[in-house]
């Protein structure tokens, strides 16, 4: 049985919130422990899961159960519990270190669209203190979502049955592809793209559904190879899923979503978006690459090819490698390494470390950056000092910055503009010629 749309919906509502649970909660007006003993939940990111066609089977059976014989229940025919509906639907047995989990949602749809109905059993479920540990639970890699209506008790509702699982060997590359038409950065309804092939290295193969989404098994603690197949051109990618399962999502046909460690090896698809809040590491390929973090510790390394890094938040570490690279570090102390090539560093807000390695590069400043350290300015390398206009106030030419703003110290020279914001151009000694190498933007 396929899983729709709407199923698909809930999935990645579902894998949207163990990505950021602490955002999650907040999105519905709660704390993320509200009703339970704190640090039940923690705020660390969860890995994706993946859906599988037994759990599916399960849930939409036992959601016809509740409403035929109007008992909402978790016990459901001939007194059996989830873990059985489970095997029964094909799953196989639970063996040691396995397990499974169950919620279940019921409500009033009168004047709700197929969209504000899943987002509705999703926003009981996260508001309710014994639901919420089950969908947060660190160990689930599996799910089945099954969504009914009918009558129950003579009232028309909804019912939602969430199954999840898990096995210690099994992992999973999972996902949804997808076009973003309405430009919100997420999945909707009516955005899946079938028919992309998605194929693990010496291993399984499958297309996206209808819906979009897709589920590849491999084995935990591995790092596999992946081969995206869509419109007749290939993106091929390693995929580490040493920590569990990773989401690799295909959006609009030239962006990779995704929630775990990844390299991208070649093809047609250059950029990578980190999802959640995870510590998640990004290396590109030979070509030109836009690799963007996300708030958690990041390692972003471009590799060949004139690549654009973006940190956002966290303490990421950003390696231009060969060619002329972009690298912005974002809100936190970064550290900057440019290589070879002429590549242009910001660091943005935070104590920033900046190297440029290799090449003429430049180096952006602008107010409110905090404090710089510019390991290996050369002037006679070419190197460049780019100083946005914001840092002072009325008009000054490179040598009024320079006489204004620059001493010499034991450290190097020191670019203090007040306010907390500093650059140190470490190991140079003289303010002779430093005006030639300024730009005011």
């Amino acid at each position: 049985m396929a899983i729709s749309a709407a199923e698909q919906y809930a999935i990645e509502l579902v894998n949207r919130a163990r990505l950021n649970p602490v955002a999650e909660a907040k999105r519905f007006g709660i704390g993320l422990n509200d009703g339970i003993a704190a640090g039940t939940i923690s705020n660390a990111a969860k890995q994706v899961l993946a859906p599988h066609q037994a759990l599916d089977g399960a849930t939409e059976s036992h959601g016809q159960w509740i409403l035929d014989t109007d008992t909402f229940s978790h016990t459901g025919v001939g007194g059996s519990r989830a873990g059985d509906r489970i095997e029964w639907a094909g799953y196989g047995a639970f063996g040691s270190g396995s397990g499974w989990g169950e919620n279940l949602s019921l409500m009033s749809y009168a004047g709700m669209s197929e969209a504000q109905i899943i987002e509705a059993h999703h926003a009981q479920l996260m508001r309710s203190s014994s639901h919420r540990p089950e969908l947060m639970e660190t160990q689930h890699r599996e799910i089945g979502i099954g969504v009914v209506t009918g009558y129950y008790q003579s009232y028309d509702v909804s019912v939602e049955v969430q199954n999840f699982a898990y096995r210690p060997t099994v992992a999973y590359v999972t996902g949804v592809a997808y076009g973003d038409s309405n430009r919100d950065k997420f999945y909707s309804l009516g955005e899946g793209q079938s028919g992309v092939t998605m194929a693990l290295l010496g291993g399984s193969s499958t297309v996206t559904t209808e819906a979009g989404g897709y589920a590849l098994e491999g084995i935990a603690g591995t790092e596999v190879g992946l081969t995206i197949t869509a419109n007749g051109q290939e993106t091929r990618l390693g995929v580490d899923l040493t920590d569990g399962n990773v989401k690799v999502d295909v959006v609009n046909g030239n962006l990779l979503k995704v929630s775990g460690d990844i390299t991208l090896w070649g093809g047609a698809i250059r950029n990578v978006t980190a999802l959640g809040v995870g510590d998640i590491d990004l290396t590109g390929s030979g070509a030109a690459n836009t690799l963007t973090g996300n708030s958690g510790k990041n390692v972003l390394i471009g590799g060949g090819g004139n690549d654009v890094l973006v940190g956002l938040g966290g303490h990421d570490r950003l390696l231009g490698g060969n060619g002329n690279d972009r690298l912005l570090g974002g809100n936190a102390g970064d550290t900057l390494v440019g290589g070879a090539g002429r590549d242009t560093l910001i660091g943005g807000g935070g104590y920033d470390r900046l190297t440029g390695g290799g090449g003429p590069d430049t180096f952006v400043f602008a107010n409110g950056f905090a404090r710089d350290r510019i390991t290996d300015f050369n002037a006679a390398q070419g190197d460049k000092l780019q100083f946005d206009d914001n840092l002072w106030s009325g008009g000054k030419s490179a040598q009024d910055v320079v006489n204004s703003f620059a001493q010499v110290t034991a450290d190097g020279v020191v670019f203090d503009f007040g306010g907390n914001d500093r650059v140190t151009l470490v190991g140079v000694t003289s303010l002779e010629g430093l005006a030639d190498h300024i730009a005011i933007i």
